[in-house]
């Protein structure tokens, strides 16, 4: 007999365990399978999820819907959950979490807004909430997602997601044909390249 220790991932997700041993004079052996096949399933009691779109244009107005889920089969639980923007690429109104923003009332990140609170139902319960930001500059931003229960129940959970930030506008291409002559040059050339933008280039794009 021998025993392995592994970790398993916490996602809700139904495993089949294979087994089998090799001896020099009985040959190969084969560990039996149950008779459901899945025969090991790990979950995490208590989760929270955030739904992100692939992409979000800068200034337009972003809801980032949060999840918690509830598997504990004996009790509903109060969760508490609260969004941080980790860096000033996002912005949030903190007096309007949930309703539309006021563009005046924006503030950048990195900053914690206020505490939403939420009850899950029991096994397998799930509630969800929305919390809305502006995306203030183009590229990659986090956010980070952190539910509680209260300190009886004592469950929590936290997830960092990065939302990607694209410039608003309408992308343009141009091509232009040059021609090197590399055999006078001793194979190096040096190029040249006038870049003209025009007058309603978006910026920071």
């Amino acid at each position: 007999q021998i025993a392995i220790n592994a970790t398993a991932p916490d996602t809700i997700t139904s495993w089949q365990l294979h087994a089998f041993a090799v001896h020099p004079a009985g040959g190969l052996g084969l560990a039996p399978l149950p008779a459901d096949r899945d025969n090991l399933k790990v979950f995490q009691e208590f989760f929270v999820q955030v739904k992100l779109p692939y992409e979000v244009v800068r200034g337009e107005e972003l809801p980032l819907l949060v999840t918690v889920f509830n598997h504990n089969a004996v009790t509903d639980v109060v969760a508490y959950l609260t969004l941080e923007l980790l860096d000033d690429g996002l912005s949030a109104a903190l007096s309007t979490v949930g309703e539309p923003s006021n563009s005046s009332s924006l503030k950048p990140g990195p900053m914690m807004l206020p505490t939403q609170e939420v009850r899950v139902a029991r096994a397998g319960g799930a509630t969800s909430i929305t919390f809305l930001v502006v995306p203030a500059k183009i590229g990659l931003h986090r956010v980070k997602v952190v539910a509680r229960t209260t300190a009886d129940v004592g469950l929590a959970d936290a997830v960092i997601r990065a939302v990607s930030v694209a410039a608003e506008g309408e992308r343009v291409e141009e091509s232009a044909a040059q021609l090197l002559d590399l055999d006078s040059t001793g194979g190096i050339a040096k190029l040249s390249v006038p870049l003209v933008l025009p007058p309603d280039a978006v910026g920071g794009s």
